[in-house]
């Protein structure tokens, strides 16, 4: 027979198939893969660069944005009552705190610091987070060189006192262990800081040693920072991208399309290799991003929130401009675990920094010297190398016992003012409950309709393909969790090299997967069954 002027060709099986055309390739390629880019939500204030490369990312290991999608869709930052609230719940709200670097001044006081001793020799040390003291503290507490030590020195630290809830639900901790990226993730506020490298911060700053910018806990109540009767609700910002919702909605309708035409001559020829079905994980994930588009707005720029650490540091020199409402409550609570401490300079030749206890313990103290903290160990930005690590370590031969030597307590500073916390919403629970659902399905789904549609049979297709397409989707599930390293990076350069190696490493099944695509719609496409 000859073949017409398009190149079509008979099949074996007496159906008209046909050999697909380069425009042809193209567009399924487009609608059905490089589509699913447009429907991957960037983050608030994320750069352009970034936000480009996770997507580019997403299209050779779709899975990589799956969590992204969840974590938008659990915030909902639409069903809250005001933009504050919206704001603080999407991520797009930062707020000055001490870092490691930071030191006192002269004439600082400090609430909510805590001084924590450990016991040397025969001689006991408290610490001022315990609730109800016993015989030995008691005895301790009869002077400052039971609770200091006898040279009189603390070591300075700075810290966090806001700790994340535990989950009182199973689906409760199952998204937080599952569903939740490092980004949404709920942690310590010193391990939230704001890349402001990469980070679009609306507003002027300019920080002085000692502080960095932190994002804001989703639970944490933000006020406005002025009230008057006549005072209108604070508005920021942000949008509904309608045109990423209609990318969802094509890629969803054209991803079942083309799984409808999967049927018949594709899987009677390549099994579960067929070519058409290997959109379903972009299918899954669409429907993922659609709905957390839905529910939550989008944030161009990061907002700042004053607090009282804002205020400190303006006075140490810094700038701040475009600060919208303010984070805080009125004070750490009363009682021997938070104790207000003033810094002073005191010395003749050689000026030492002290400090003394204000309120609890107090007036009847002797000051003591504050020595800085000890200089962090740098953590790896990756954890690739750690095995390595290890096995050098169980090399080495048996280590010396080096008896310990004594350490100075340590006076904890908070790296931010109290908050008050705000109960979940009412829409949390089943939220979480149809996320976890979804992220389920997402990665139970694919296999449930492969074997529904082709009996996990190979047919006629060939070892490279069968094996490039299943290999494409068992190993994208698998490296997902990896991908999400690109959040932790830090910087431009980290950023790319992160990505780069995320797809080097992760990014091959789907470059191959592509080409065996190509490979099949070019040796002949076929229509569904009539």
């Amino acid at each position: 027979m000859a073949a017409p002027a398009n190149g079509t060709a008979v099949a074996a099986e007496g159906r008209d198939c046909g050999r697909a055309n380069w425009k042809d390739v193209g567009w399924f390629l487009f609608r059905n893969y490089f589509i699913h880019a447009l429907t991957v939500r960037s983050l608030p204030g994320e750069s352009p660069f970034f936000s480009v490369i996770f997507k580019l990312s997403c299209l050779l290991v779709p899975y990589a944005g799956v969590t992204r999608g969840l974590c938008l869709l659990l915030r909902a930052s639409r069903l809250t009552p005001n933009d504050l609230r919206a704001a603080v719940r999407s991520g797009a709200m930062c707020m000055v705190v001490r870092n490691d670097k930071w030191m006192p001044q002269d004439g600082d006081v400090i609430e909510g610091c805590e001084i924590e001793a450990t016991a040397v020799g025969d001689e006991v040390s408290v610490s001022s987070g315990s609730s109800s003291f016993g015989g030995a503290e008691q005895k301790a507490l009869q002077g400052v060189g039971r609770v200091i030590g006898h040279d009189g020195e603390v070591r300075l630290n700075v810290k966090s006192p806001y700790k994340p809830l535990r989950q009182p639900t199973f689906a409760g901790m199952a998204t937080y262990y599952l569903v939740q990226s490092y980004r949404f993730r709920e942690r310590r506020v010193e391990e939230s800081i704001t890349d402001v490298s990469s980070t679009k911060i609306q507003g002027v700053y300019s920080l002085p040693r000692g502080y960095s910018l932190a994002y804001v806990p989703h639970d944490v109540e933000v006020r406005p920072r002025y009230s008057s009767p006549h005072q209108r609700p604070a508005q920021i910002s942000s949008s509904i991208n309608i045109p990423r919702i209609l990318f969802s909605l094509f890629q969803t309708v054209a991803g079942g399309i083309s799984l409808y035409h999967a049927r018949g001559a594709q899987i009677d020829k390549w099994g579960y290799a067929a070519y058409g079905l290997t959109v379903i994980p972009y299918v899954f994930i669409s429907i993922i991003n659609l709905f957390g588009s839905l529910v939550s707005s989008e944030y161009d720029s990061v907002v700042l929130v004053h607090s009282g650490v804002m205020d400190e540091m303006v006075q140490r020199g810094g700038v701040v401009e475009g600060a919208v409402g303010t984070v805080g409550s009125d004070g750490f609570e009363a009682g021997p675990r938070r104790e207000a401490v003033k810094f002073s300079l005191e010395g003749g030749e050689g000026w030492a920094l002290k400090g003394k206890r204000v309120g609890s313990f107090g007036a009847e103290e002797e000051s003591f010297v504050v020595l800085p903290m000890e200089p962090l160990k740098p953590a790896p930005s990756f954890q690739l190398f750690s095995w390595r690590c290890r096995r050098n370590t169980k090399r080495q031969g048996p280590t010396q016992t080096i008896p310990s030597t004594p350490k100075p307590p340590t006076l904890t500073v908070p790296s931010h003012p109290p908050f008050t916390r705000l109960p979940p919403p009412l829409h949390q629970p089943p939220f979480n409950a149809l996320a976890l659902l979804l992220y389920i399905s997402a990665y139970v789904g694919p296999y449930l309709i492969i074997y529904k549609l082709t009996g996990f049979h190979r047919n006629h297709s060939q070892e490279d393909k069968y094996s490039a397409t299943i290999i494409w989707l068992v190993y994208g599930q698998l490296s997902a969790a990896a991908t999400t390293v690109v959040e932790k990076a830090t910087g431009r350069r980290g950023m790319l090299f992160a990505v780069l190696w995320a797809c080097a490493t992760y990014g091959a099944p789907g470059l191959v997967g592509y080409t065996r695509v190509v490979q099949m719609m070019r040796e002949g496409t076929c229509p569904p069954k009539r």
